[in-house]
């Protein structure tokens, strides 16, 4: 879906572009746009969100198409546009709700990738992946450590 953003931005693109080179990105745009909305109306009616890029990427393409004067449904955008505001103002007045699962979900991702805190935990941790018989590779991270002498203090 980018490409298609960089595309519809060709269209304003220097005058010494070929009136045939327009005319096929033109083409081009107009033939993706009913894909883009395909699949982000599948999204909505079937995820119900904005966290992906889905339904961002129709609304931008749609919109910059119509900013280049190619032909759009105007009442459909703006009723992506009107149910995407509201389910972005929705998540947000939920804050209180989502904020703490979303810290856990991330915080649990995280502590597949960082072993632990001290020593002792980083060892735990990975007595448990050997007996579990995932694989593993081991990095150890110093924050601002810039000379050999500061990595072995």
């Amino acid at each position: 879906m980018i490409p298609l953003a960089l595309l519809l931005s060709a269209l304003a693109a220097s005058p010494d572009v070929a009136e045939g080179d327009v005319d096929r990105a033109r083409a081009a745009v107009e033939r993706s746009l009913p894909f883009l909305e395909k699949e982000g109306v599948a999204w909505i009616e079937k995820r119900g969100c904005n966290s992906c890029h889905v339904v961002t990427f129709m609304l931008w393409s749609h919109e910059e198409a119509r900013a280049k004067g190619i032909p759009v449904d105007l009442q459909k955008l703006a009723g992506w546009r009107d149910w995407s505001v509201k389910d972005s103002t929705a998540a947000r007045s939920l804050r209180w709700l989502t904020a703490p699962i979303l810290r856990w979900n991330v915080s649990g991702m995280a502590r597949q990738f960082i072993a632990g805190r001290n020593p002792e935990d980083v060892m735990k941790t990975l007595r448990k992946r050997r007996a579990q018989k995932i694989g593993f590779t081991v990095d150890l991270l110093g924050e601002a450590v810039v000379s050999e002498q500061e990595s072995r203090s």
